[in-house]
């Protein structure tokens, strides 16, 4: 049954890119079922149910939601980045699918903060981080890359975006992820 409520939650938030207020009426729902959450006594049951609210399901990312269109306003990124900086690291694998799924472009370069507290939280367990890497490397690659050919002045302007973006190259070199290097020196030399 939660799987359903978080489906019809994501779908709803995405495809109201035009209505604020339908928007913020999910950022509501979002926020009580994380209230709600709170209350739940058997840790393992509170952090499956986290799930629901990085706004995935379980086999929902199949389908290319890039051809659907979608807006992220600024206070829609920042509620988002709140939300993925607190859950993210519980749901690794969603969690990156779902920035691939609400269109990269679109959450960029704003993403970056939840994706480098994310990623912080991660490698403490060094193992199951280059693990995780490795499963979603497409997706990592396509944000860190998107991030540095399309957003290296924003991110450079900004002193939290540009920490966050090195954080995440510096955690993604070392889980052995070349292409983060090569991104690194050059975001650093231009």
């Amino acid at each position: 049954m939660y799987k359903k409520i978080a489906g019809m939650v994501m779908c709803t938030y995405f495809d109201s890119y035009n209505n604020e207020r339908v928007r913020k009426r999910c950022q509501c729902v979002i926020e009580s079922i994380e209230e709600k959450l709170q209350t739940i006594k058997v840790e393992y049951a509170r952090k499956e149910l986290t799930g629901m609210l990085l706004l995935t399901t379980e086999g929902m990312y199949m389908a290319d939601w890039n051809k659907c269109n979608s807006h992220f306003s600024y206070a829609d990124k920042t509620f988002l980045n709140q939300i993925w900086g607190k859950y993210a690291h519980l749901h690794f694998k969603d969690y990156i699918m779902v920035l691939y799924q609400f269109h990269i472009s679109e959450l960029l370069p704003q993403v970056l903060i939840s994706l480098s507290s994310c990623v912080d939280y991660l490698k403490k367990d060094e193992q199951d981080f280059n693990m995780k890497v490795r499963e979603s490397e497409f997706v990592i690659n396509e944000i860190i890359t998107k991030a540095y050919l399309d957003y290296s002045d924003e991110i450079k302007s900004n002193l939290e975006l540009t920490a966050a973006y090195e954080n995440v190259l510096k955690c993604l070199i070392d889980a052995n992820l070349e292409s983060a290097a090569v991104l690194l020196d050059d975001f650093r030399i231009h």
